[in-house]
């Protein structure tokens, strides 16, 4: 039977005729008068509650303060901290790569409070030797418990207890260590004889930068934030080069191996795609004019053409974007938003021989994860026109075959020119494409009259079977232009141009076939 205690009121169970009986909650001990018994209590199940789901945490993740408890006096054990604290986040810049910064306890010893050279390096270990000048842009994360003062007065910030990275170096370098990054950052390299060398704001914006003359040796690199309890997301920029070079400076370095490889263009078409972390330190306006954003010194592709290859290259990525292209002549070619949604998109034709991609932020001390897109068309083992024009390319509107079309056809396209049609001849006006927009073929010589409409000012240029080149700007009254011309036997090409440059522009070409006598030959 069940009886209360005569002290708390817990039930308590004994045996039929038993008098006396010891609490097991209180200890009291209570004597059974009555006997009598009460009913077994029956507690309603609790509430069934959803589970908690944390509140997101705004990039970036902030430790929380350490809790730190002294031990007694005279106990012989140094004080410790009462909990592991491990967060976990996800950096968007980076594209998932996880920031983790790990406080942790062994035994009821104490937090680390100085750097680790001997733990494996977190990111990667980089192999530096005399073979080939390296340069890389390696993506991390930066910050840490430990007080860069506490390794060398000359330090600032707080770094991880790893490192982030490792130098193995094989033969005597120049290496410049320089970060990429929007929030204040700091550095701290270790040489094999244990003497920090340490920066703050020596590169761009508040970024780190250390140039330095290493022997063979192993080098840990720590890259801590200037405030603590902070994590950020960066790029860590390496550069290598011959022992007794000079400085590096803020330039494109041209004999770096690419540091997406190398593709062959080489058969009628090659689709491929590469990617890679865009964003650098070299100033693309230093190259040109028209030329924008922020490049890393290496390339990031090498494209090997066997023989003339028409070529769109186009990106993909979540931030602003830029590109420059140096073709196998060492000119230049760049572009901002051409590709829609501040994307860069290149249109060209190739010469034989290796071609060198950059793609940059067009933003300082920024890097963003890109899909560069690689689309290329054999143009044939003839030169194009001058400027990159390529007559051999095949029409992105039609192949008109004027012995069996109509008196008038009526076509539809759309273009985003890029290449200066004055570079074909001094009187061409406005900007043209690569390949074609037409190619009219015919077996006897005809009169035609060709003429393109559009909301926007358009240019055409007509190439004739012998190569010459005719080109029409405005017509009386309006800015769509007309060409009427004798076209020889054999293919003669069209293109329509913007008088603009790289805007899209939608058009309607109208092709009519002339009765009578020659006007302006095109041969």
């Amino acid at each position: 039977m069940i009886v209360e205690c005569q002290k708390c009121g817990a039930p308590l169970s004994v045996v039929e005729g038993v008098r006396l009986v010891q609490c097991t909650y209180c200890g009291a001990t209570s004597q059974v008068r009555s006997g009598r018994t009460i009913a077994q209590p029956q507690y309603p199940p609790p509430p069934q509650q959803p589970y908690p789901v944390p509140p997101q945490q705004p990039y970036p993740v902030q430790p929380p303060p350490y809790v730190y408890r002294p031990a007694p006096p005279g106990s012989g054990k140094a004080g410790g901290p009462v909990a592991a604290i491990v967060i976990v986040g996800a950096l968007t810049a980076l594209a998932g790569v996880g920031a983790v910064v790990a406080l942790s306890t062994s035994g009821g010893s104490v937090f680390r409070t100085t750097l680790s050279p001997t733990a494996q390096a977190t990111v990667e270990t980089i192999p530096i030797g005399a073979a080939e000048p390296l340069s890389r842009l390696i993506p991390g994360v930066a910050g840490g418990p430990v007080r860069g003062g506490s390794v060398s007065t000359s330090c600032r910030g707080y770094f991880p207890v790893a490192p982030q990275y490792a130098l193995r170096v094989t033969a005597m370098q120049r290496v410049r260590l320089t970060t990429v990054g929007n929030q204040d950052l700091t550095m701290a390299v270790r040489d094999p004889s244990g003497v920090y060398r340490c920066d703050d704001d020596g590169g761009q914006g508040s970024n780190p930068l250390l140039d330095l003359p290493l022997a063979p040796g192993l080098y840990p690199v720590w890259i801590g934030t200037y405030r603590q309890r902070y994590t950020a997301g960066f790029s860590l920029q390496v550069q290598t080069g011959e022992p007794g070079a000079a400085a590096f400076d803020s330039a494109l370095s041209l004999t770096a191996p690419p540091t997406l490889g190398r593709l062959p263009l080489f058969g009628p078409t090659t689709v491929a795609t590469r990617t890679g972390i865009a964003g650098g330190i070299v100033a693309a306006s230093t190259l040109g004019n028209n030329c924008r954003g922020y490049i890393p010194a290496a390339p990031h592709l090498v494209l090997d053409a066997a023989d003339y290859r028409r070529v769109v290259l186009v990106t993909a990525a979540s931030r602003d974007l830029t590109m420059v292209v140096r073709d196998a002549s060492g000119a230049f070619r760049c572009d901002d938003d051409s590709g829609g949604s501040s994307q860069p998109r290149v249109e060209t034709t190739l010469s034989p021989g290796a071609h060198q991609v950059w793609i940059g932020t067009y933003s300082a001390n920024d890097s963003a994860n890109f899909t560069l897109s690689v689309q290329s068309q054999s143009a044939g083992s003839t030169p194009p026109l001058a400027g990159g024009i390529s007559p051999q390319s095949r029409p992105t509107v039609s192949v008109l075959d004027l012995d069996r079309a109509p008196a008038t056809t009526t076509l539809r396209g759309s273009i985003v020119g890029t290449l200066r049609a004055a570079e074909v001849a001094t009187s061409c006006r406005g900007y043209l494409t690569a390949a074609p927009q037409l190619r009219l073929v015919t077996g006897t010589p005809r009169r035609v009259s060709i003429t393109a409409t559009s909301g926007t000012d358009l240019t055409m240029l007509a190439r004739g079977p012998n190569g010459d080149v005719v080109c029409a700007d405005d017509s009386p009254g309006s800015t769509n232009p007309t060409i009427e011309a004798d076209i020889a036997a054999g293919e003669t090409t069209i293109w329509i141009g913007s008088y603009g440059g790289s805007s899209r522009a939608s058009f309607r070409v109208q092709v009519t076939l002339e009765p009578g006598g020659p006007t302006r030959p095109v041969k």
